[in-house]
């Protein structure tokens, strides 16, 4: 489409007027009707030779610039076009608020989950801390109870000695046929005094020991025994 005298005029308008002014040049000089658009252009005068000139002009530019084109009026989007364009951006919108919820969601997961992995690893160093306390305890109990085998050893020894040594003078027996003996109250008494100085001996030697309190008992009050046995004669 091309502009001229104040509107759009189509190629075909355009070929029509050329013709139109052909026609007339012919008629006014009807042995010089020129034979091409050139001849044309050096025949015409005044008015009409100045219009063909500037529409030859014109069509040789736009059909050297755009050959077999034409030109398309711009098209507005139809109301679907826009129903459509809207309804794809709030899908978009929608998918947007869909992910953000999905982000939000995985970092207070991740939140969680570290808090949580936190106070596992508090959890795991206190007990740490409580099995190597347990394991320093175990270690003085087992030694402690070492020293006490230990001692049991020799309390044992001891006690044998002890009570071999009784034996060996008499234990008891020795101690009932010595205040049997007696040639009175007074001397009763010296024996008996006697006895209990040698119960009191063993019961020391048993202190020193460490022995169980039921052992030293047995073996420490033989002589209060015997003493109260004769006494209550």
């Amino acid at each position: 489409m091309y502009r001229w005298a104040g509107r759009r005029r189509t190629t075909h308008e355009v070929t029509h007027v050329t013709a139109t002014n052909e026609r007339d040049i012919s008629a006014e000089h009807p042995a010089e009707v020129p034979s091409s658009l050139g001849a044309t252009r050096r025949y015409c005068s005044g008015r009409n030779g100045a219009a063909v000139t500037a529409v030859a002009a014109l069509i040789a530019v736009f059909v050297g610039v755009l050959p077999g084109q034409a030109l398309a009026a711009p098209t507005n989007p139809s109301d679907g076009d826009i129903a459509s364009a809207q309804t794809a951006q709030q899908a978009a919108a929608d998918e947007v608020g869909r992910i953000a919820a999905l982000v939000a969601s995985a970092e207070s997961d991740l939140q969680r989950v570290t808090a949580q992995a936190e106070a596992a690893n508090d959890a795991y160093l206190i007990a740490q801390g409580q099995l190597e306390e347990a394991q320093q305890a175990a270690a003085g109990t087992a030694a402690a109870l070492q020293a006490a085998n230990d001692a049991v050893s020799v309390a044992q020894a001891d006690v044998a000695t002890l009570g071999r040594e009784n034996y060996m003078r008499g234990g008891s027996i020795r101690g009932v046929a010595a205040l049997l003996s007696a040639e009175g109250p007074s001397q009763l008494m010296e024996q008996a005094a006697t006895l209990g100085l040698l119960g009191d001996q063993r019961a020391a030697v048993l202190d020193q020991l460490d022995v169980p309190p039921r052992v030293q008992w047995r073996l420490g009050t033989d002589a209060a025994t015997v003493v109260a046995a004769v006494l209550c004669r």
